[in-house]
C-alpha cells in the first residue's frame, strides 16, 4: 500500500510537471517553421515511403506520419505540419517529466530534480525545438529512455537493463545521427555496470561489456538502414546511399542542400553569442517572430497567451535554478 502511494505521488508530480511544460508551450505557438519540419509534413502529405524515410533521421518521418493519421483518424481535421509540432511538445513535455523522474532517483531529492528539469524546461534552444516540428524532441526521448536503462544496469548488474539502453541508444541514432554522441556516456556506463552493482550483479570483463553495448546499437542501426535501402529505396549503387545519407531535408547536395541546420532566428548560427541573442529575441525581444495566433483568438488574447507563456518559462527557470542551489 505505501508502495502504491508512493508511485502514485510521483506519478501525478510527473504528470503536473509535464501539464506545465505543455501548457508553456501550446500558449505560444510557433511560426518560425523549420525547413526539415516543413519537409517532413510534405513527405507525410504525399505518402511516399521513400520520401518518409531520411538519411539522417530515419525513423522521424515514419513516426509523425504514424501520429498524424492516428490524429486524423481521431478527426483532428488538421495538417500534418500541425501534428508533427504537436507531437514535439508533447515528446517535449513527456521527457522533462522523465528527467524529473530520473534526477529524483538519481538525488533523491525531490526539489533538486524539480529545479533540474525546469532549468532543463527553459533554456532556449530546448524550448524552441519542442515549439517546432523537429527530430530533436524524439531522440532525447529514447536518450533519456537509454540513460535511465543504463542507471538501471549500474546499479543492479543485470545486463538486460544493458541491452534495453544499447537499443534505446540505437532508436536515438535512428531519430537523428548526432545522437550517435552518446557513446562515450553510453560506453562509460557499460563498463561501470560490469563491477558495481548489488543483485544479479553481470559478470566479465569491462570492455566485454562495452563490446556488447557498441555491437548491440550498431547492429540495430545498420540492420534499419539495411531495411530501408534495400526494401524501401532499392538502390543498388554505393553512390547513391551515399548521396542520400549526406542529403538533408532541404534536397540533395547539388540541388541547394546540405545547408546547415543550426540556424538561429533565420541566420547561420556564428558562436556562443548567436545564443545569448536567441536568448534574448525569444523570450523578450522579438515576440512576433515567433508567435502565431491560434485561429478563433483575438490578437490581444494571442499577445496575452505570448506573455503568460513567457512568464512560466521565466518562472520555471527561476524555480528551477533555486532548487538546483540546494547542491551547495
Amino acid at each position: 500500500v505505501v508502495l502504491k502511494h508512493a508511485v502514485r505521488k510521483v506519478g501525478l508530480r510527473a504528470g503536473a510537471i509535464a501539464a506545465a511544460v505543455l501548457l508553456a508551450d501550446l500558449l505560444w505557438p510557433s511560426r518560425l517553421f523549420n525547413y526539415d519540419g516543413v519537409a517532413c509534413a510534405l513527405a507525410v502529405l504525399g505518402g511516399d515511403l521513400k520520401t518518409l524515410v531520411h538519411g539522417n533521421h530515419l525513423i522521424y518521418g515514419l513516426v509523425g506520419a504514424a501520429f498524424h493519421g492516428i490524429l486524423d483518424t481521431l478527426g483532428a481535421g488538421w495538417g500534418p505540419l500541425t501534428s508533427l509540432q504537436l507531437l514535439s511538445r508533447l515528446l517535449g513535455a513527456a521527457s522533462i517529466a522523465g528527467l524529473w523522474c530520473l534526477l529524483r532517483w538519481l538525488f533523491n531529492d525531490g526539489r533538486l530534480a524539480a529545479g533540474g528539469a525546469l532549468v532543463a524546461a527553459s533554456a532556449a534552444w530546448w524550448w524552441l525545438w519542442r515549439q517546432e516540428a523537429q527530430v530533436y524532441p524524439l531522440g532525447f526521448a529514447f536518450i533519456l529512455a537509454a540513460f535511465a536503462a543504463l542507471l538501471s544496469y549500474v546499479r543492479t548488474g543485470r545486463v538486460e537493463f544493458l541491452y534495453a539502453g544499447a537499443a534505446a541508444h540505437a532508436g536515438a541514432v535512428m531519430s537523428h545521427v548526432g545522437h550517435v554522441m552518446f557513446l562515450p556516456a553510453g560506453l562509460y556506463l557499460a563498463a561501470q555496470g560490469a563491477g558495481i552493482g548489488g543483485g544479479n550483479r553481470a559478470a566479465g570483463i569491462p570492455v566485454y561489456r562495452m563490446g556488447a553495448y557498441l555491437l548491440t546499437v550498431a547492429g540495430l542501426v545498420i540492420a534499419a538502414y539495411g531495411v530501408v535501402i534495400a526494401v524501401i529505396l532499392r538502390f543498388t549503387e554505393v553512390a547513391a546511399v551515399w548521396h542520400w545519407f549526406l542529403g538533408n531535408a532541404a534536397g540533395p547536395p547539388e540541388a541547394g542542400g546540405g545547408v546547415s541546420w543550426h540556424t538561429a532566428l533565420g541566420g547561420v548560427w556564428r558562436g556562443p553569442g548567436d545564443s545569448l541573442i536567441a536568448w534574448r529575441d525569444l523570450f523578450w525581444g522579438r515576440p512576433a517572430h515567433l508567435e502565431v495566433p491560434v485561429p478563433g483568438w483575438s490578437s490581444a488574447v494571442a499577445r496575452l497567451g505570448t506573455g503568460v507563456s513567457q512568464l512560466l518559462l521565466a518562472a520555471m527557470a527561476c524555480f528551477g535554478f533555486l532548487g538546483i542551489g540546494r547542491l551547495r
